[in-house]
């Protein structure tokens, strides 16, 4: 089972000012949109999974890092595919993280 890929956006900059752009991300199964802006960067918020909804991580401002752990109750992996696994989305690199359903995210 695939648990996440990386959509890899690009920029152009003229006088006008920067636009990120991702023209390798469909938008077709998107079925709701959060923005998200912590009180500390020390939080951790989460760990929230779904069995079979995906999700798509983008940072708009700063830096972030989201974690990614499989909810054993869904999958029947070996214990040593168990662990976390750490992702880090800069606003200044853009991509979009997409989790596939069968995880749990948290995000700090």
């Amino acid at each position: 089972m695939i648990s996440h890929d990386i959509i890899i956006g690009n920029s152009h900059i003229d006088e006008r000012g920067k636009l990120n752009f991702f023209n390798g991300f469909n938008l077709k199964e998107v079925v709701r949109m959060y923005e998200i802006s912590p009180s500390s960067i020390t939080n951790v918020r989460g760990w929230q999974g779904h069995a079979k909804e995906h999700k798509w991580f983008y940072c708009s401002a700063g830096s972030f890092t989201v974690y990614l752990a499989p909810l054993p109750y869904f999958n029947n992996d070996t214990e040593e595919e168990h662990h976390v696994k750490e992702f880090n989305l800069i606003a200044n690199s853009p991509s979009v993280l997409h989790i596939t359903g069968g995880y749990a995210t948290a995000f700090k």
